[in-house]
């Protein structure tokens, strides 16, 4: 699992994006991934938990609006593998 970190102000909106191979290390065109937090904050469809779609080059990306209450805190983009932001509010 790859892990990234992030600060992000409470309030504040920020954008997580992540690309995602085939077994032959080419782009994963079309593919849909999970991204989930565990009470961070809010993603644009106001759930805790969204989907969205690889694009061209096999990168996905949900918003996410932080939370104000000054934590540390996860968010996971999956689509058979996944990445681990280490989130800091």
């Amino acid at each position: 699992m790859a892990v990234g970190v992030r600060c992000v102000l409470g309030g504040e909106r920020q954008v997580y994006s992540a690309r995602f191979f085939d077994a032959l290390g080419r782009p994963s065109v079309g593919e849909t991934v999970t991204f989930a937090n565990d009470a961070c904050g809010f993603f644009d469809n106001g759930a805790f938990a969204t989907t969205a779609v690889t694009d061209a080059s096999g990168v996905a990306s949900a918003a996410l609006a932080a939370r104000q209450q000054g934590i540390t805190c996860t968010v996971i983009a999956q689509a058979g593998v996944a990445v681990r932001f280490n989130v800091f509010t």
